[in-house]
């Protein structure tokens, strides 16, 4: 959920790990995360943000299984997940 970082004085900080899902109908040559990838952009060129959240960007297919997906999503528990959602 959260990593250690050390920052440049030395002090130990903790930050928190944000992962954007984006799960896509097409293989990756014709899916494009934009709006996960925009996201991202966004809150990496925040330094307060990024100095307190690191922010993972994650692909999946609809292909791929329910089970398989919230494993990996699991695997390594984040403080926050966010949906890329299409209505």
């Amino acid at each position: 959920m959260y990593e250690c970082v050390t920052t440049k004085g030395g002090a130990a900080m903790i930050k928190k790990r944000l992962k954007l899902i984006s799960i896509h109908i097409k293989d990756p040559f014709q899916s494009v995360p934009l709006a996960t990838a925009s996201l991202k952009a966004q809150l990496d060129s925040q330094t307060d943000i990024t100095a307190s959240i690191d922010v993972l960007m994650c692909d999946y297919y609809s292909d791929d299984s329910a089970e398989s997906i919230a494993d990996d999503i699991c695997a390594d528990i984040s403080a926050l997940v966010g949906f890329s959602t299409y209505l």
